[in-house]
């Protein structure tokens, strides 16, 4: 199953072989994300109004740096967001496995939590996913074994190219009716 996950990201770290988690707040209810320092100081507050809930991600190590590299630091394709992802990168990779890399403390919360937002396919169903949001306890998903970021894109430019060739056929086809009705 496909799931929009808008994400405040706390931590992350390698898991096992070749296995990586993430965890921090998902914004389910909303279609956007706390984007600025302040709005992310008050993430605490939104979860104990409801506003969001506690998510645990477990996918492949790739997987997981994919998410990764959509975050709102690193979203663009500058030089300086190179950088800070390749920084990041080097100290995350220099952790021992299972340690925790922390992108913002819990317990202070300064808004320097990483912000996602994206689509991934899950192993779980809508059912499983919705019994665990009324638990209220918090959600636990794992990865599908072939998503990948490139094939969300290459998704993406399917889509958008039947769109578009959809567009152009469609406007053939009234341009040849026009032809018909006035010639």
């Amino acid at each position: 199953m496909n799931l929009p996950i808008g994400i405040l990201i706390f931590w992350v770290k390698r898991h096992k072989e070749n296995q990586g988690i993430i965890s921090g707040l998902w914004y389910y209810k909303e279609i956007g994300v706390p984007m600025s320092t302040e709005e992310k100081k008050s993430a605490i507050g939104d979860l104990k109004t409801g506003r969001c809930t506690l998510i645990t991600i477990l996918g492949r190590y790739e997987q997981i740096l994919d998410i990764i590299l959509q975050g709102d630091r690193y979203e663009a394709t500058g030089k300086r967001e190179l950088a800070a992802y390749q920084q990041f990168l080097a100290e995350f990779e220099a952790l021992p496995e299972d340690k925790l890399y922390f992108f913002e403390d819990a317990q202070q919360i300064k808004g320097t939590s990483l912000r996602v937002d994206t689509v991934i396919e899950i192993e779980e169903s809508m059912e499983e996913v919705e019994f665990k949001l009324k638990e209220g306890k918090g959600v636990f998903v794992s990865i599908c074994e072939n998503w990948s970021l490139g094939g969300e894109f290459s998704s993406a430019f399917r889509l958008q190219g039947l769109i578009v060739g959809w567009q152009l056929n469609k406007d053939r086809i009234v341009k040849n009716a026009n032809c018909q009705l006035t010639g």
